[in-house]
């Protein structure tokens, strides 16, 4: 499973994924072995524990060592019985427990909506997709909630509400790995509607490299994907292809002023002036017509528009898409609900900090990476 929340070295025998992990022997006429998983920040069992005790305060799951391999039993800890614990507080011995909840996500352009999913799943997953915050963080549009472990505050970037979740697109393929990894029965619904195909514009003609072509072709062939590109190998014009392709209106996110006044010319350069326009502070009225079917912004000028504006823009496109991590463009995301398409450039696709999950949310699948030998 990929890194997600807290790490921790305390003895309790936390992995490198902030996952307690304690490994008991059982007693019985078979000597079998489990695996207690615990999320982070909450004590695991002690001897003496009875079961429903361990239930209200643990949800623990249950593995089954089978020919050297662990095997996942769909098991918790469900029985009210005040029977203690003898010796390892591991000793459950097989408790087999069938799912009764069956859980749904719904993904659209945006975000993904998660029902019916048990109230432990939703808090499991709440604290697996966390990310350090700093002291004084408040929920809002980024963070669901913000809790604290060992001393340090994460910010979770699942909402729960009314008992079902919401969690930003790019992170949904993670839920749906939690809930397979524990074998709880999920349907993912696609809500997602494309547009209707228009002609292309025809307005960008150059001499294509074939690295250039088989990122058009992935594109074309996924609506949504990262675009990993080093630097100087032609991304404004790929990005400029794309648009010509698709020919729907598109806002262009770019991470400077300077950027967005470089982009602005090589595409009027294709496009033409009456078609782009830019949102920046040297911009005059006429470049700043919001009106015409591509805009370039950086992200600060583009959260300022309302959303019956966004409503307009049916594909976004952000350079250097390693920003992503910040506020506005998590705002970004939640406004340009109906973009469909959602492209994302960048020549260094990593966070240096502990934040990697938040850029992800806006987008994690990379469909086309060119390598510099």
């Amino acid at each position: 499973m990929p890194h997600r929340g807290p790490k921790s070295n305390d003895p309790a025998g936390h992995n490198s994924h902030g996952v307690a992990v304690d490994e008991h022997r059982a007693f019985g006429p078979a000597l079998e072995t489990f695996h207690v998983i615990s999320a982070p920040g909450v004590q695991p069992p002690k001897a003496g524990d009875t079961l429903w005790r361990i239930k209200r305060r643990l949800y623990p799951v249950a593995y089954k060592a089978t020919a050297g391999s662990p095997e996942l039993l769909p098991a918790v800890v469900a029985k009210k019985t005040r029977r203690p614990i003898r010796g390892n507080a591991g000793q459950f011995g097989v408790i087999r427990y069938r799912w009764q909840h069956e859980m749904y996500i719904w993904r659209s352009n945006a975000f993904a909506e998660i029902h019916g999913a048990p109230p432990w799943f939703l808090d499991y997953a709440a604290r697996c997709l966390s990310i350090a915050v700093t002291p004084g963080t408040k929920p809002g549009d980024r963070f669901g909630r913000v809790w604290w472990y060992q001393g340090e505050p994460w910010g979770s970037l699942l909402h729960v509400h009314g008992g079902s979740g919401r969690v930003a697109a790019g992170l949904s393929r993670y839920v749906e790995e939690l809930a397979k990894h524990y074998r709880l029965p999920c349907e993912v619904h696609d809500q997602r509607e494309r547009p209707e195909d228009r002609m292309p514009w025809w307005s960008v003609t150059a001499s294509w490299r074939p690295y250039q072509d088989d990122v058009h072709r992935a594109q074309l062939a996924n609506a949504v994907g990262i675009v990993d590109a080093p630097p100087r190998s032609g991304k404004t014009l790929m990005a400029a292809r794309i648009i010509d392709s698709l020919a729907v209106p598109t806002l262009y996110i770019a991470p400077t002023v300077a950027i967005v006044r470089q982009t602005y010319e090589v595409f009027c350069e294709h496009f033409g002036s009456d078609l782009v326009g830019r949102l920046d502070g040297s911009a005059t009225p006429e470049q700043r017509d919001t009106a015409k079917p591509i805009v370039i912004s950086p992200a600060p000028s583009a959260v300022k528009q309302p959303r019956q504006w966004f409503d307009t823009r049916l594909m976004l496109l952000v350079d250097e898409f390693h920003h992503a991590a910040a506020q506005t463009y998590h705002t970004i995301n939640d406004l340009a609900q109906r973009a469909y398409y959602r492209y994302m450039l960048t020549g260094t696709h990593f966070r240096t900090g502990d934040d990697g999950l938040a850029m992800e949310a806006i987008c994690s699948r990379v469909i086309h990476r060119i390598r510099v030998q």
